[in-house]
């Protein structure tokens, strides 16, 4: 982790979009814990490396969208963000979360300049920002 210019490794962009693609979703989690458990051994300082190195953050960036219709896109959002940090136990799992993990979300939506963060441009509907705010939240 010799360069001081890198602000974060990625792990994954956009990988689980579909049913089908799920099926790739223990081989990232496990990359994740890898890197995650290389990082913290660099981490450490013992006598024959006093001057540990910084660990470097990890990021998985999804879609906001839903593979399945059963979902809404911020519900799978949540998912995958939970099932990427939870140990096999459905624990959240310090290890991954101790390497300072960014999970990423890319929104592809129109935002004009009559949308608040609340309500979309007409004022009526709830925002694509908003919802999934809450949705993390757990609100």
């Amino acid at each position: 982790w010799d360069h001081p210019n890198v602000l974060a490794g990625m792990v994954g962009n956009e990988i689980m979009n579909d049913l089908g693609a799920w099926g790739s979703a223990p081989c990232v989690k496990a990359y994740l814990n890898h890197l995650a458990a290389r990082g913290r051994k660099l981490g450490e300082r013992s006598e024959s490396t006093p001057t540990a190195r910084t660990v470097l953050p990890l990021m998985y960036a999804t879609q906001h969208d839903s593979p399945v219709a059963e979902f809404h896109p911020d519900e799978a959002v949540k998912l995958t963000l939970d099932y990427l940090t939870c140990n096999d136990d459905g624990v959240k799992d310090d290890g991954v979360l101790d390497n300072a993990f960014i999970f990423g979300i890319n929104i592809e939506s129109w935002c004009s300049s009559l949308q608040s963060f609340e309500y979309e441009e007409g004022g009526m509907e709830e925002s694509t920002y908003h919802s999934l705010w809450m949705t993390m939240a757990g609100g």
